[in-house]
Formats: C-alpha cells, sequence, structure tokens
C-alpha cells in the first residue's frame, strides 16, 4: 500500500474546491435602491389589501401564498416572483401593475434621502404615493 498517495490525493481534492469557489460568482451586496424598491411593493400590497378590506389570511387563502410570505412582502423583507405577485393580484382583483411601484416615485425618495444627509432644507411630505 502506498501511504504517499493520500497527501497528493488531499493535495487535489482541494485544489478542484477551490476552483470550484473561484468559479462561483460571490453574491452582489443587497442595494439600498433594492430594499427601496422591496418596501414600495410591499406597502403597495398592504394599502391594496387594506383598500379591499381583506385580512392577510384571507388574502393568503385566496392567492396561494402563505401569511408568513405576504407578512414578509409587505415589510420589505420578502422578495416576490412575478408569478407570486400575479397571483395575488388575482385575489385582489386588481392589474398587477397597481402591485409596482413607479420609478419615479423610488426616484424623488431617493434624491429626497440624499437631500436630507447633506443637509438641504427641502422637506418631502412624507407620502409615499399619492392616494
Amino acid at each position: 500500500m502506498n501511504y504517499n498517495a493520500c497527501p497528493q490525493r488531499f493535495l487535489v481534492v482541494a485544489i478542484a474546491k477551490a476552483k470550484m469557489k473561484m468559479r462561483q460568482p460571490a453574491a452582489a451586496p443587497q442595494r439600498d435602491d433594492h430594499r427601496a424598491f422591496a418596501g414600495a411593493i410591499g406597502r403597495l400590497l398592504r394599502l391594496s389589501r387594506a383598500k379591499r378590506g381583506m385580512t392577510r389570511r384571507q388574502l393568503a387563502h385566496a392567492s396561494g401564498a402563505s401569511e408568513r410570505y405576504l407578512a414578509q412582502i409587505e415589510s420589505g423583507q420578502g422578495n416576490p416572483s412575478v408569478i407570486i405577485l400575479e397571483s395575488i393580484a388575482r385575489a385582489l382583483d386588481i392589474p398587477i401593475i397597481e402591485l409596482l411601484p413607479r420609478s419615479n416615485v423610488l426616484r424623488m425618495r431617493s434624491a429626497a434621502r440624499l437631500s436630507s444627509s447633506t443637509g438641504s432644507s427641502s422637506r418631502t411630505t412624507g407620502r409615499a404615493f399619492p392616494i
């Protein structure tokens, strides 16, 4: 039995694992605009659900999404797929576009955040979306 082969095999396996890690792209850090977009979807979902007078449980039953997932989406922590948004919109009897924020509103909010961090005196109304 050749005991010198074991260290070589270990080295080959270690090199192969290192190469595999190098090929995998690093996960991109979640950007602030992604969080703002997810938060805006959550606010629109909560507002639409409230307008329909539906509880989260009722919406979960009608859409096929779990209550927990709906809570994550409404809090801005969830990242719903288009299919999930479509099933939620169908359950709320609204077009899916009503669950998607307008991009100009997000840009205005980002600009307001930047101006407040730089000391600008402009104020916002605090409303993310017109009612």
